[in-house]
Protein backbone atom coordinates (compact mmCIF):
# COMPACT_ATOMS: atom_id res chain seq x y z
CA UNK A 1 0.00 0.00 0.00
CA UNK A 2 1.01 3.38 -0.90
CA UNK A 3 0.30 5.15 2.34
CA UNK A 4 2.24 2.15 4.18
CA UNK A 5 5.38 2.80 2.01
CA UNK A 6 5.21 6.58 2.69
CA UNK A 7 5.50 5.60 6.36
CA UNK A 8 7.86 3.71 6.84
CA UNK A 9 10.05 6.40 5.47
CA UNK A 10 9.23 8.63 7.93
CA UNK A 11 6.70 10.68 5.64
CA UNK A 12 3.06 11.35 7.59
CA UNK A 13 -0.11 10.31 6.17
CA UNK A 14 -2.96 12.03 8.08
CA UNK A 15 -6.33 11.24 5.89
CA UNK A 16 -6.73 8.62 2.65
CA UNK A 17 -8.97 10.06 -0.47
CA UNK A 18 -10.00 7.40 -2.70
CA UNK A 19 -10.31 8.28 -6.39
CA UNK A 20 -12.60 5.24 -7.61
CA UNK A 21 -13.44 3.93 -11.10
CA UNK A 22 -16.15 1.37 -11.44
CA UNK A 23 -15.44 -2.06 -13.31
CA UNK A 24 -16.24 -2.88 -16.89
CA UNK A 25 -15.59 -5.80 -18.63
CA UNK A 26 -12.40 -3.94 -20.37
CA UNK A 27 -11.02 -2.46 -17.37
CA UNK A 28 -12.20 -5.46 -14.53
CA UNK A 29 -9.02 -7.74 -14.71
CA UNK A 30 -6.94 -4.63 -14.49
CA UNK A 31 -8.50 -3.14 -11.44
CA UNK A 32 -8.46 -7.07 -9.55
CA UNK A 33 -4.97 -7.24 -9.93
CA UNK A 34 -4.35 -3.76 -8.51
CA UNK A 35 -6.84 -4.51 -5.64
CA UNK A 36 -5.59 -7.98 -4.72
CA UNK A 37 -1.86 -7.93 -5.96
CA UNK A 38 -1.12 -4.30 -5.22
CA UNK A 39 -2.78 -3.11 -1.85
CA UNK A 40 -4.91 -0.46 -3.76
CA UNK A 41 -7.31 -0.33 -0.81
CA UNK A 42 -9.77 2.60 -2.23
CA UNK A 43 -10.75 -0.25 -5.08
CA UNK A 44 -12.76 -2.49 -2.48
CA UNK A 45 -15.95 -0.04 -2.32
CA UNK A 46 -16.13 -1.39 -5.93
CA UNK A 47 -14.35 -4.32 -6.53
CA UNK A 48 -17.04 -6.74 -4.55
CA UNK A 49 -19.57 -5.88 -6.26
CA UNK A 50 -17.65 -7.65 -9.29
CA UNK A 51 -16.24 -10.66 -7.16
CA UNK A 52 -18.99 -11.39 -4.61
CA UNK A 53 -22.73 -11.91 -5.01
CA UNK A 54 -23.91 -10.79 -1.40
CA UNK A 55 -27.24 -11.90 -0.18
CA UNK A 56 -30.11 -9.13 -0.98
CA UNK A 57 -30.63 -6.75 1.51
CA UNK A 58 -27.83 -7.94 3.38
CA UNK A 59 -25.38 -5.62 5.75
CA UNK A 60 -22.42 -6.27 7.10
CA UNK A 61 -22.96 -4.89 11.20
CA UNK A 62 -19.47 -3.90 12.58
CA UNK A 63 -19.82 -4.06 16.63
CA UNK A 64 -17.03 -3.15 18.86
CA UNK A 65 -17.23 -5.19 21.90
CA UNK A 66 -16.61 -2.88 24.79
CA UNK A 67 -19.03 -0.95 25.99
CA UNK A 68 -21.89 -2.17 23.28
CA UNK A 69 -21.67 -5.73 23.45
CA UNK A 70 -19.40 -6.62 26.59
CA UNK A 71 -19.28 -5.32 29.88
CA UNK A 72 -15.89 -6.05 32.05
CA UNK A 73 -17.12 -10.18 31.39
CA UNK A 74 -20.52 -9.84 30.70
CA UNK A 75 -22.65 -9.69 27.83
CA UNK A 76 -26.33 -8.57 28.05
CA UNK A 77 -28.58 -10.77 27.15
CA UNK A 78 -30.28 -7.94 25.07
CA UNK A 79 -26.96 -7.70 23.48
CA UNK A 80 -27.25 -11.29 22.50
CA UNK A 81 -30.90 -11.37 21.58
CA UNK A 82 -29.94 -8.36 18.85
CA UNK A 83 -26.95 -10.17 17.73
CA UNK A 84 -28.72 -13.32 16.66
CA UNK A 85 -31.38 -11.53 15.52
CA UNK A 86 -29.12 -10.04 13.17
CA UNK A 87 -28.15 -12.98 11.71
CA UNK A 88 -31.40 -14.49 11.24
CA UNK A 89 -32.18 -11.68 9.34
CA UNK A 90 -29.52 -12.83 7.01
CA UNK A 91 -27.05 -10.26 8.13
CA UNK A 92 -23.48 -10.68 8.90
CA UNK A 93 -21.85 -9.53 11.99
CA UNK A 94 -18.27 -8.69 12.75
CA UNK A 95 -16.49 -7.62 15.63
CA UNK A 96 -14.06 -5.31 15.83
CA UNK A 97 -11.77 -3.80 18.35
CA UNK A 98 -8.63 -2.64 19.86
CA UNK A 99 -8.07 -5.33 22.14
CA UNK A 100 -4.32 -5.97 21.80
CA UNK A 101 -4.21 -7.91 24.91
CA UNK A 102 -6.29 -10.86 23.80
CA UNK A 103 -5.77 -12.83 20.72
CA UNK A 104 -9.32 -13.87 18.37
CA UNK A 105 -9.33 -16.89 20.33
CA UNK A 106 -9.13 -16.22 23.63
CA UNK A 107 -11.16 -13.18 22.94
CA UNK A 108 -13.65 -15.89 21.71
CA UNK A 109 -13.78 -17.80 25.00
CA UNK A 110 -14.72 -14.89 26.97
CA UNK A 111 -17.51 -14.35 24.59
CA UNK A 112 -18.42 -17.96 24.57
CA UNK A 113 -18.49 -17.96 28.18
CA UNK A 114 -20.61 -15.05 28.51
CA UNK A 115 -23.24 -16.84 26.40
CA UNK A 116 -22.72 -14.91 23.24
CA UNK A 117 -22.34 -17.39 19.89
CA UNK A 118 -19.08 -16.59 18.33
CA UNK A 119 -16.53 -17.69 15.74
CA UNK A 120 -13.33 -16.97 16.14
CA UNK A 121 -13.31 -15.38 12.31
CA UNK A 122 -15.43 -13.06 13.08
CA UNK A 123 -13.23 -11.15 15.58
CA UNK A 124 -10.73 -8.53 14.43
CA UNK A 125 -8.65 -7.52 17.34
CA UNK A 126 -5.62 -5.12 17.11
CA UNK A 127 -3.22 -7.42 17.45
CA UNK A 128 -4.45 -10.32 14.80
CA UNK A 129 -4.97 -7.35 12.37
CA UNK A 130 -1.04 -6.30 13.34
CA UNK A 131 -0.56 -10.16 11.84
CA UNK A 132 -2.23 -9.41 9.41
CA UNK A 133 -0.23 -5.37 8.11
CA UNK A 134 3.39 -7.05 9.08
CA UNK A 135 4.82 -9.36 6.01
CA UNK A 136 5.23 -13.12 6.12
CA UNK A 137 9.19 -13.87 7.47
CA UNK A 138 9.58 -9.94 9.13
CA UNK A 139 11.84 -10.60 12.05
CA UNK A 140 9.64 -9.08 14.53
CA UNK A 141 10.33 -7.06 18.43
CA UNK A 142 6.91 -7.44 20.50
CA UNK A 143 6.14 -5.05 22.83
CA UNK A 144 3.27 -7.21 23.99
CA UNK A 145 3.09 -10.75 25.59
CA UNK A 146 0.64 -13.62 25.40
CA UNK A 147 -2.38 -13.91 24.79
CA UNK A 148 -2.16 -11.56 22.32
CA UNK A 149 0.93 -12.27 20.68
CA UNK A 150 0.03 -15.57 20.13
CA UNK A 151 -1.09 -14.36 16.88
CA UNK A 152 2.41 -13.48 15.90
CA UNK A 153 3.55 -17.14 16.13
CA UNK A 154 4.43 -17.41 12.57
CA UNK A 155 6.58 -14.79 12.42
CA UNK A 156 10.44 -14.71 13.71
CA UNK A 157 11.21 -13.06 16.48
CA UNK A 158 14.48 -9.92 17.31
CA UNK A 159 15.70 -8.04 19.42
CA UNK A 160 17.66 -4.93 18.32
CA UNK A 161 18.53 -6.21 14.45
CA UNK A 162 14.17 -6.51 14.38
CA UNK A 163 12.77 -5.28 11.04
CA UNK A 164 9.52 -4.18 12.60
CA UNK A 165 9.03 -2.91 16.88
CA UNK A 166 5.35 -3.76 17.50
CA UNK A 167 3.75 -1.85 20.61
CA UNK A 168 0.56 -3.74 21.74
CA UNK A 169 0.25 -4.80 25.30
CA UNK A 170 3.43 -3.35 27.10
CA UNK A 171 2.43 -2.99 30.36
CA UNK A 172 3.04 -6.19 32.45
CA UNK A 173 6.42 -7.08 30.19
CA UNK A 174 8.43 -4.06 31.20
CA UNK A 175 12.42 -4.49 30.74
CA UNK A 176 15.07 -1.90 30.03
CA UNK A 177 16.89 -4.31 27.78
CA UNK A 178 14.29 -4.81 25.52
CA UNK A 179 13.50 -1.21 25.22
CA UNK A 180 16.95 -0.33 24.54
CA UNK A 181 17.02 -3.24 21.79
CA UNK A 182 13.63 -1.93 20.54
CA UNK A 183 15.34 1.69 20.61
CA UNK A 184 18.38 0.39 18.57
CA UNK A 185 15.94 -1.45 16.42
CA UNK A 186 14.40 1.82 15.28
CA UNK A 187 17.23 3.84 15.01
CA UNK A 188 18.53 1.09 12.11
CA UNK A 189 15.57 1.73 10.40
CA UNK A 190 13.04 -0.82 11.79
CA UNK A 191 9.32 0.48 10.52
CA UNK A 192 7.32 1.10 14.32
CA UNK A 193 3.81 -0.54 14.21
CA UNK A 194 1.31 0.37 16.70
CA UNK A 195 -1.69 -1.95 17.40
CA UNK A 196 -2.96 1.54 18.58
CA UNK A 197 -2.45 4.66 20.25
CA UNK A 198 -5.07 4.93 22.79
CA UNK A 199 -4.00 7.31 25.28
CA UNK A 200 -6.14 6.03 28.14
CA UNK A 201 -8.69 3.37 28.59
CA UNK A 202 -12.14 3.29 30.90
CA UNK A 203 -12.49 -0.14 33.18
CA UNK A 204 -15.45 -0.34 35.26
CA UNK A 205 -13.80 0.36 38.45
CA UNK A 206 -11.02 3.70 36.59
CA UNK A 207 -9.35 5.70 34.19
CA UNK A 208 -6.37 3.39 33.41
CA UNK A 209 -3.08 4.66 31.05
CA UNK A 210 -3.28 2.94 27.67
CA UNK A 211 -0.47 2.07 25.27
CA UNK A 212 0.01 5.11 23.34
CA UNK A 213 2.35 6.33 25.98
CA UNK A 214 4.55 3.67 24.80
CA UNK A 215 4.03 4.70 20.98
CA UNK A 216 4.60 8.40 21.52
CA UNK A 217 7.51 7.91 24.00
CA UNK A 218 9.32 5.67 20.89
CA UNK A 219 8.02 8.33 18.33
CA UNK A 220 9.15 11.22 20.27
CA UNK A 221 12.71 9.59 20.96
CA UNK A 222 13.57 8.48 17.50
CA UNK A 223 11.36 11.13 15.58
CA UNK A 224 9.99 7.67 14.13
CA UNK A 225 6.26 7.90 13.22
CA UNK A 226 4.76 4.93 14.35
CA UNK A 227 1.77 3.02 11.92
CA UNK A 228 -1.10 2.65 13.36
CA UNK A 229 -3.37 -1.14 12.29
CA UNK A 230 -6.28 -0.45 14.72
CA UNK A 231 -9.07 1.97 14.98
CA UNK A 232 -9.04 4.55 13.66
CA UNK A 233 -6.42 3.51 10.58
CA UNK A 234 -7.84 2.90 7.25
CA UNK A 235 -6.12 -0.89 7.15
CA UNK A 236 -8.24 -1.63 10.06
CA UNK A 237 -11.44 -1.29 8.73
CA UNK A 238 -10.68 -2.30 4.66
CA UNK A 239 -9.47 -5.74 5.97
CA UNK A 240 -12.47 -6.31 7.75
CA UNK A 241 -14.27 -5.17 4.60
CA UNK A 242 -12.46 -6.64 2.32
CA UNK A 243 -12.31 -9.91 3.98
CA UNK A 244 -15.88 -9.71 3.57
CA UNK A 245 -16.77 -8.27 0.27
CA UNK A 246 -19.12 -5.25 1.18
CA UNK A 247 -19.06 -2.03 -0.36
CA UNK A 248 -19.22 0.58 2.33
CA UNK A 249 -22.65 1.87 1.45
CA UNK A 250 -23.63 -1.42 2.99
CA UNK A 251 -22.01 -1.38 6.08
CA UNK A 252 -22.56 -0.34 9.31
CA UNK A 253 -20.60 0.35 12.69
CA UNK A 254 -21.97 0.76 16.35
CA UNK A 255 -19.39 2.30 19.11
CA UNK A 256 -20.04 3.78 22.70
CA UNK A 257 -16.86 5.81 21.11
CA UNK A 258 -17.14 8.57 18.27
CA UNK A 259 -13.09 8.91 18.32
CA UNK A 260 -11.54 6.86 16.87
CA UNK A 261 -14.20 4.13 15.80
CA UNK A 262 -16.74 5.90 14.10
CA UNK A 263 -14.90 8.80 13.06
CA UNK A 264 -12.55 6.15 11.35
CA UNK A 265 -15.65 4.24 9.83
CA UNK A 266 -17.08 7.44 8.83
CA UNK A 267 -14.02 8.47 6.64
CA UNK A 268 -14.35 4.95 4.57
CA UNK A 269 -18.03 5.86 4.02
CA UNK A 270 -19.41 3.41 6.67
CA UNK A 271 -22.93 4.37 8.40
CA UNK A 272 -22.46 4.72 12.55
CA UNK A 273 -24.20 4.54 15.28
CA UNK A 274 -23.11 5.77 18.29
CA UNK A 275 -24.52 3.82 21.36
CA UNK A 276 -23.77 3.72 25.07
CA UNK A 277 -23.17 5.68 28.43
CA UNK A 278 -20.33 7.49 26.41
CA UNK A 279 -22.67 9.11 23.93
CA UNK A 280 -24.07 12.21 25.11
CA UNK A 281 -25.03 14.15 21.93
CA UNK A 282 -28.38 14.87 21.31
CA UNK A 283 -30.29 12.14 19.33
CA UNK A 284 -28.11 9.29 19.84
CA UNK A 285 -28.33 6.20 22.21
CA UNK A 286 -28.06 6.04 26.10
CA UNK A 287 -27.46 2.65 27.55
CA UNK A 288 -29.26 0.27 27.79
CA UNK A 289 -31.44 1.09 25.01
CA UNK A 290 -30.38 -2.30 22.96
CA UNK A 291 -34.51 -2.15 21.78
CA UNK A 292 -33.77 1.62 19.90
CA UNK A 293 -30.58 -0.31 18.43
CA UNK A 294 -32.59 -3.16 17.45
CA UNK A 295 -34.71 -0.75 15.46
CA UNK A 296 -31.91 1.36 13.98
CA UNK A 297 -30.22 -1.78 12.45
CA UNK A 298 -32.88 -4.37 11.57
CA UNK A 299 -35.64 -1.55 10.10
CA UNK A 300 -35.15 -0.95 6.43
CA UNK A 301 -36.98 3.04 6.74
CA UNK A 302 -34.62 5.81 6.95
CA UNK A 303 -33.86 6.04 10.52
CA UNK A 304 -30.81 3.38 9.31
CA UNK A 305 -29.33 6.12 7.98
CA UNK A 306 -25.80 7.43 10.44
CA UNK A 307 -27.68 7.66 13.64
Amino acid sequence: MLFRSLRRFGIGVHHVSHMLVEPNPHNARYLQVKYEALGHIGLGAVMPQATRTLPEGAELMVFDLDGVVQFGRDVPKAAIELIDRARAAGHEVRFLTNDGFNSRESRMLQLRQAGLRVERDEIYTSSYLAARYIRPGTPVLALAGSPGCDELAHLPRAGSDAKVVLVGDWFQHYDQRLLQDAFTALQNGAELIAMHRKRHWQTPDEQRIDVGFWVAGLEYCTKRPATVVGKPSPFAYETLRQDLGYPSTRIVMISDETDPDLNGAKRLGWRTILFGASAPEQGHLSAPDYARLTELLLSRGPQCATA
